[in-house]
């Protein structure tokens, strides 16, 4: 009997779960988000398992070698369906009346995770370089969103003495097709100047990198994009945005990666201890000459003093967080000021006659409402996206120093306002893509090492 081999090659099996692992370790992070640990929030937790799982198979089965797909229009598919559920999810979040039923729940988490998944995969299963290119799609984006913000603006009409676009609300919007709701600002990516003052910094920034690596026609184009966003920053009045702003293009232009790294560790790192040494700061200059001239103009600014009461509004909740509970280790979850009536001790600085449901702090914003474990959980994942993007090889210089950059003016306005949550839908849509396109850039693609050759195994056959 004589044995002889032949080569036939193997058909790739599936890659190890890379994608899918970079998906698991961030999700604790969307279900720790303000807003989402509401009061019996075993409905959230199921809904997020359930999501966790169905987006874990979707990915794996889309991930797959192109031979092996079974339709290539699935991708399509599930974005647009993704697409629907957010909105619709977070449309139902943002009206306290009906956002404690457990259908708004599990449409808000479950959308929020195939969202990252989406996002993920749109920055994954590319090249090197079609994944940078989809990452400047991104960054173009939110000057188009500025400039679609502006119009509806202007074409309801409105107008407020703290900000040209802080009263696009949905009430002007649907009341432009009939129709009259209760509940304003229910429609995402109209929230505020604030919210406009942040993805006007992050269009400036993001821009000004497109600007300076693009040659041509595309460069005034581009340039034609940043005017609106440049118009947006002082009409929203946001003076946090405005400073990080110029931090970012500072870092971005006088920098290389390497300082552009520590610069980006010390913002995520003296964010977390802001709200304490911009209280004593905001109250030193308010005893001193100098502090006049930081107050605005008008006649609340004058009685609130520099940073516009915000120091009032920290100082009720070191107040609460200095009496140890254990509600502070997990929170106490949607309107926790209401449940521990903070909003009483600092309802004068809104005339009396209104409620905030933002404490103006992003540190204690988490810290109030998903507790010491969810503060910890984001500033950790900031963190692990800093050393990502800074180490990553796939990654080129430049658009590696203008994430960066990014991040040190998400963290700039952090100090200030509530990022990264549903109380500030536009730097949470900025941050779970940053997040992905960080995740993804750090390992190699799937892809293309599914589809590399792979070398013959001997078969061994009897012959005789």
């Amino acid at each position: 009997m004589t044995m002889t081999t032949d080569a036939s090659p193997v058909r790739p099996g599936r890659s190890s779960n890379d994608l899918v692992g970079v998906y698991m370790a961030v999700w604790p992070f969307f279900i720790a988000l303000p807003g989402i640990f509401l009061p019996d929030y075993s409905n959230v937790v199921l809904a997020g398992t359930i999501g966790v799982t169905l987006a874990a198979l979707i990915l794996q089965r889309m991930a797959e070698p192109a031979g092996l797909d079974k339709g290539a229009s699935q991708p399509f598919l599930l974005a647009s369906t993704w697409v629907l559920l957010f909105l619709v999810g977070a449309s139902i979040m943002r009206a306290p009346e009906i956002m404690f039923s457990p259908l708004a729940k599990f449409a808000m988490v479950g959308s929020i995770g195939m969202f990252f998944a989406v996002a993920s995969l749109s920055f994954q299963n590319a090249d090197d370089g079609l994944r940078i290119r989809r990452f400047h799609a991104f960054l173009i984006c939110f000057p188009i969103l500025v400039i679609a913000s502006l119009a509806l603006f202007f074409a309801t009409g409105g107008y407020s003495k703290q900000g040209v676009v802080n009263s696009v609300t949905s009430n002007g919007l649907l009341a432009l097709v009939g129709l009259h709701v209760a509940r304003t600002n229910a429609i995402p990516g109209i929230t505020g100047a604030q919210s406009i003052a942040t993805i006007a910094g992050i269009g400036v920034i993001g821009l000004a990198h497109l600007i300076t690596t693009t040659a041509g026609r595309r460069r005034w184009w581009l340039a034609l994009l940043m005017v609106p966003s440049v118009i947006a920053l002082p009409m929203s009045d946001s003076r946090g945005a405005t400073s990080g702003v110029v931090l970012g293009l500072a870092v971005y232009f006088f920098t290389n990666l390497r300082w552009a790294h520590l610069i980006a560790r010390i913002a995520v790192i003296s964010s977390a201890l802001s709200a304490i040494v911009l209280y004593f700061v905001f109250n030193s200059l308010n005893s001193t000459n100098f502090g006049a001239l930081l107050i605005r103009s008008n006649d609340v600014g004058g009685k609130l003093g520099v940073g516009t009461g915000r120091n009032y509004i920290w100082r009720a909740v070191f107040h609460e967080l200095s009496q140890p509970k254990s509600e502070h280790f997990f929170g106490y979850g949607y309107y926790g000021d209401l449940k521990t009536h903070l909003s009483s001790e600092y309802a004068w600085v809104f005339q009396g006659t209104k409620h905030s449901t933002s404490y103006h702090n992003t540190f204690l914003q988490y810290t109030l409402e998903s507790g010491y474990f969810s503060a910890v959980l984001f500033f950790s994942i900031l963190w692990g996206a800093v050393e990502l993007i800074a180490k990553s090889r796939n990654i080129p210089s430049r658009d590696a120093r203008v994430a960066l950059s990014l991040i040190v003016f998400y963290m700039i306005g952090s100090l200030t306002e509530v990022f990264g949550s549903v109380w500030h839908f536009e730097s949470f849509l900025f941050l779970v893509g940053l997040l992905a396109f960080a995740g993804t850039s750090s390992i190699p693609n799937l892809r293309t090492v599914r589809l590399a050759p792979v070398a013959p195994r001997p078969r061994t056959r009897a012959i005789g």
